[in-house]
């Protein structure tokens, strides 16, 4: 499978573009931690912004990947946040480094592979931390950025013989983000996103192009829309392939570009960490695809039964979803809105006891429950709140909407209705509503990971 190659001749040494990859990943994650700090550093946000921490002030809740988590001290959260960012400094350093200097290092003896190699590790062990400790950290971009890492570091960990090691993670790095991109696309070839996303950015391109006024809710033909997960498919082909690697790199970017261009500020006006990111997939691509041969006696050699594991395993994981064992974002349905999720609804007394979320509770009542029952945009808390999109995960928003309930002086004025993963054909979806707490913390024990808020 490490066989992703090309038989143009690199246009740059295959080192030198391992170690600028590294340091472009990690500083694109310093600019995306900059982007959404609320997240990474909730209580101390808090604290410099003048207000008490915890779901009182509007701060969005934090739900453990483990129920435990809830008894992290603040200052252990603080602590691994720091750690992760300082580790990110030294990955950016020395690698960034490596990559001016050029020559081939040896590992046992070269201070600044060793810094990059304990940057790395220390890294991924701190992010991993900072999950258990609040899951919405599994933004889609700390998790690539994490795989980066460990495939990386798979051979150095197993072998810790040489630094020409180094060059076959060129070619794991290719198959990991082929595999973004094809999953993504599958993800797309759905009934819901073609008319839901997929028109928006439709819209949104025409009313750019035309200087027309569009409804943000028309719905295109499918033919029309299904122009982005094919365009998608195409892309993830095109880069596996050694033929004409140079043109599918460049409709990469092209792709990218187009998503700055519809979702930045003359578009849909998404967040930052948005854009961020796919600025960063425009480096990714030149990194990794631009034309760049791998020596074939370097690709292969003394490669460990650990390195190929690990490939192996990130590339299969995303199939699990079908069946519930993989989160949307961890199995790169990115922008695909067909997953499960939960609908918070607050009735008209209840907003005495929100007063600081009020911002976020749609204005129209719903004919469907009555006229005093409105809905809480819990995911439009989220991105006011850690400048962040929600965590797309219906156990996630399911304990967001339980952190509501507790807030309320009588429960029964909050209700949920969770809404299952959409048919891919029809677009109809299961629906379940829960009428109280205790139906809401019996709905919550079907899922293995914790969906509780941490309690202040």
């Amino acid at each position: 499978m490490t066989h992703v190659t090309s038989t143009t001749e690199s246009l740059a040494p295959v080192r030198v573009r391992i170690f600028g990859f590294l340091a472009w990943s990690a500083g694109s994650q310093l600019l995306l931690i900059l982007a959404t700090w609320r997240l990474w550093f909730p209580d101390s946000a808090d604290l410099f912004l003048g207000s008490n921490t915890g779901p009182v002030d509007g701060s969005f809740p934090k739900i453990g990947l483990l129920e435990l988590a809830g008894s992290v001290p603040v200052g252990l959260d603080l602590s691994l946040a720091i750690l992760w960012v300082t580790s990110l400094l030294g990955q950016a350093v020395s690698a960034g480094y490596l990559c001016c200097r050029g020559r081939e290092p040896a590992l046992g003896s070269d201070r600044f592979v060793r810094a990059l190699f304990w940057s790395l590790i220390i890294s991924v062990l701190a992010w991993l931390g900072l999950v258990m400790v609040n899951q919405h950290r599994l933004q889609a971009w700390a998790y690539l950025a994490m795989w980066i890492q460990v495939l990386y570091l798979v051979d150095l960990v197993s072998t810790r013989t040489s630094a020409r090691l180094d060059t076959r993670a060129l070619p794991r790095w290719r198959w990991l983000v082929l595999s973004v991109y094809f999953y993504s696309a599958i993800s797309k070839f759905d009934l819901t996103f073609l008319r839901t996303l997929g028109s928006q950015f439709l819209t949104t391109a025409w009313n750019g192009m035309s200087g027309a006024n569009l409804e943000l809710e028309t719905v295109w033909p499918m033919w029309m829309t299904l122009l982005f997960p094919v365009g998608e498919l195409i892309v993830a082909v095109g880069l596996a392939s050694g033929w004409a690697r140079r043109w599918f790199a460049l409709l990469a970017m092209i792709l990218h570009v187009g998503l700055l261009w519809l979702l930045g500020p003359w578009g849909m006006q998404h967040q930052a960490g948005v854009l961020l990111w796919n600025v960063f997939f425009i480096g990714q691509v030149g990194f990794l695809f631009w034309p760049v041969r791998v020596p074939e006696n370097d690709a292969d050699q003394g490669e460990s039964w650990f390195a190929k594991l690990a490939l192996y395993f990130v590339l299969l994981i995303p199939l699990g979803q079908n069946w519930g064992w993989c989160d949307s974002w961890l199995a790169w349905e990115l922008y695909a809105p067909r997953g499960s999720r939960i609908q918070v609804f607050v009735a008209d007394p209840a907003f005495e006891a929100l007063p600081e979320l009020q911002g976020y509770i749609k204005r129209e009542s719903t004919a469907e429950f009555g006229p005093i029952w409105r809905e809480l945009q819990i995911d439009q808390w989220s991105l006011d709140q850690v400048r962040a999109p929600i965590y797309p995960q219906d156990r996630f928003q399911l304990g967001v909407a339980l952190a509501v309930v507790e807030r309320v002086a009588e429960p029964e004025q909050v209700f949920v209705r969770w809404l299952g993963p959409a048919d891919r054909w029809s677009g109809q979806r299961e629906q379940l509503v829960l009428r109280s707490q205790a139906e809401i913390e019996q709905f919550g024990r079907r899922y293995f990971w914790n969906f509780r808020a941490t309690k202040k």
